[in-house]
């Protein structure tokens, strides 16, 4: 969080700091990076972290943040200007938000394996539970307009779209090998659409067949 006294200079360097937290961090395991590497990365002073952040663990928490909560802002709550209303709308959003970093949901998988590493609990009691919430929220409303059948168990339906999310983002590289082809914007796009008509032929109400 911002301190109110600080200049315009001082939020310039917690931005710096932010943005090479999060390279070091994709680039190598957390218990690798040390604070004086991210501090010369960003061109600051080390001491800069800990008075914005307080720690390593508070640093790498405030990373995770700073780069989910725009993602998870932008997809909920459902009638929210520019939200997805549709599949393949969500899909396009996350692949945009998820291509400017794509060894990001890698970073977040790693994090989530282990519950006692930094982070872990941070993202499974706070962003990752409100984004629960806020997914099933957006099933449910879509169950209202009946655009989804009525028997389609919202948290199920949820977990298919975040395996369906991340599963080509984590295999980016073989991807690009067994296909031939690059695992680019072009193709995401494909692929959203393509996503958008299996859930729209599997979960949405027959008399109502039109995304």
């Amino acid at each position: 969080m911002d301190h109110p006294e600080d200049s315009t200079e001082q939020k310039n360097i917690r931005q710096r700091l932010l943005v090479a937290g999060l390279q070091c961090f994709l680039e190598d395991d957390y218990h690798n990076v040390s604070m004086r590497q991210i501090a010369s990365l960003a061109d600051a002073n080390m001491s800069m972290i800990y008075y914005y952040f307080g720690n390593k663990e508070g640093f790498f928490e405030e990373v995770l943040r700073s780069w989910l909560q725009p993602m998870i802002d932008n997809m909920h709550p459902p009638h929210k200007e520019g939200a997805p209303k549709k599949f393949e709308d969500f899909f396009s959003m996350y692949y945009r938000s998820a291509m400017v970093h794509p060894r990001f949901p890698l970073l977040i998988l790693n994090t989530l394996n282990y519950s006692e590493a930094p982070g872990g609990k941070y993202l499974c009691e706070t962003l990752l539970e409100r984004g629960r919430k806020s997914g099933v929220h957006w099933i449910n409303l879509m169950k209202s307009e009946h655009k989804i059948a009525e028997d389609i168990d919202p948290e199920l339906l949820r977990i298919t779209v975040v395996s369906m999310s991340m599963m080509p983002m984590l295999i980016r590289n073989f991807l690009a090998q067994q296909l031939d082809e690059p695992i680019d914007e072009e193709f995401f796009s494909r692929l959203s659409a393509f996503y958008g008509r299996i859930l729209s032929h599997g979960v949405v109400n027959n008399v109502d067949h039109q995304q």
